[in-house]
């Protein structure tokens, strides 16, 4: 799950490359490319704001020294130097060669890079496949999917002005409701698919090793569209697995297939405008109004231009996150929504600070599950308008109504588990008396 601080871990990054780059220190290194430690989702959220807001690949590494900066194109054009490339992500990062060895596939015939023997055994028995997108990419939100789907669409066809733009942007949404979504479709019949398999082979439960594959899953090359959605399915059914987790405890793959019943989703007909996979009207809203306000700022002779609607939409706000640290972020460029002193938006100043909604209670940030949506809400409550179905038959819970917090799912024995509010999702607590305390005041007697 992306944790409290991911923005402020990005802002960190990108400023470290942003003075790499003044310092001319990025053309001369003896390395490759942006190192990131580990192999969960978090550091594949990482990678991907890097990259979109640097434009430099990255890759993950399996310890902490290994943080550098290049490119491909730069190590060839720096003939006079000599570039080793280690088996990067193979160690303690948990990737195959058959996964990292592709990425440097054009690599092969570069005279002054040195590969792996592994790495140059796997990319001639594939014979340099492309990698598919979906493995190196991971959509975190629903402003980051739009903001990609609207990049494609300029590219097909340079967009004229921000009415074109949300225009083209709905009618491409809207496919999804009224005839079928064949992505997130695709991506539960890929769950299953895998589970399936899991299961005859006798594999534990491995949520983080089950986005993986279904990120590697399919080996058709799909179009741009076809990938953003795709991704963005996997991550949205990724994350309601674990976060029925929390409380489900997973032990066998029979029961998840179980629970995704919760978030029907129809390939070939209409589906709720509302359904689990669809994107929240405030949100596309939210991109309509940054287009009608920054238009000057996105475009070059009058037309949106992909890299400056980048930096408008995420950079301003990451560079400020890499300067003042996201919890000063907030104090000194967000405002609270109404009465609500515990949700934070965006003040609306000059140059707005174009960033995600949070929610603060105590020493918890939570961002918002659209990133820009306003309202009364938390991360999980989305989440909740499905799950509670679960909740309501789970044998670990039982359901009471508050006058004041509304209905409640509270644990019977075990208080280990998490308290759900059926209107905010998972409720957070600043210890565990506290927890417990508010469990056995509001159980029935």
């Amino acid at each position: 799950m992306i944790m409290p601080y991911y923005d402020e871990i990005i802002g960190k990054i990108i400023s470290y490359i942003e003075e790499q780059v003044k310092e001319s220190k990025i053309e001369t290194p003896s390395v490759k490319t942006i190192y990131l430690i580990g192999g969960t989702s978090l550091t594949k959220g990482l990678r991907e704001a890097v990259e979109q807001h640097t434009g430099i690949k990255t890759m993950i590494a399996p310890n902490p020294e290994n943080v550098v900066v290049l490119g491909l194109d730069k190590m060839q054009r720096s003939s006079f130097k000599q570039y080793d490339v280690a088996r990067t992500g193979c160690g303690m990062a948990g990737f195959k060669d058959s996964e990292i060895a592709p990425l440097f596939k054009e690599a092969v015939d570069i005279e002054n890079i040195c590969l792996p023997k592994s790495f140059e055994e796997e990319i001639e028995s594939v014979g340099t496949p492309d990698v598919p997108r979906e493995l190196l990419t991971m959509m975190y939100g629903q402003v980051r999917t739009l903001i990609d789907l609207l990049t494609e669409l300029n590219k097909q066809e340079p967009i004229r002005d921000s009415d074109d733009a949300i225009k083209r942007l709905e009618e491409l949404i809207e496919r999804n409701v009224r005839y079928g979504d064949e992505f997130a479709f695709m991506a539960l019949r890929t769950v299953w698919c895998l589970m399936n398999r899991y299961e005859q082979d006798g594999k534990k439960v491995d949520i983080e090793q089950m986005e993986k594959d279904m990120l590697s899953f399919h080996n058709f090359r799909m179009t741009d569209f076809s990938s953003i959605f795709y991704n963005y399915s996997v991550r949205k059914t990724i994350k309601y697995i674990q976060f029925l987790n929390e409380f489900r405890k997973y032990t066998n793959y029979e029961t998840i297939c179980d629970d995704l019943q919760t978030i029907p989703v129809s390939a070939c007909s209409s589906n709720d405008p509302e359904y689990y996979y669809s994107f929240n009207q405030y949100t596309i809203w939210d991109i309509d109004r940054i287009l009608s306000r920054e238009w000057s700022n996105v475009t070059k002779d009058g037309r949106l231009d992909n890299e400056l609607l980048e930096q408008v939409v995420f950079g301003r706000f990451y560079k400020m996150v890499a300067e003042h640290g996201l919890r000063e972020t907030i104090r000194l460029a967000y405002d609270d929504v109404g009465c609500r002193s515990n949700i934070k938006v965006p003040k609306r100043q000059e140059e707005i600070i174009w960033g995600p909604a949070y929610y603060i209670d105590g020493k918890h940030i939570e961002k918002g599950c659209s990133d820009f949506r306003h309202g009364e809400w938390t991360d999980t409550s989305f989440e909740m308008d499905f799950a509670h179905e679960i909740l309501e038959r789970d044998e670990n819970y039982v359901r009471i109504e508050s006058s004041i917090q509304g209905e409640l799912y509270l644990p019977r024995l075990d208080y280990s588990l998490p308290v759900y509010s059926r209107d905010m999702g998972k409720m957070y607590f600043d210890n565990q008396e506290e927890k417990v305390k508010f469990i056995e005041a509001h159980k029935p007697k």
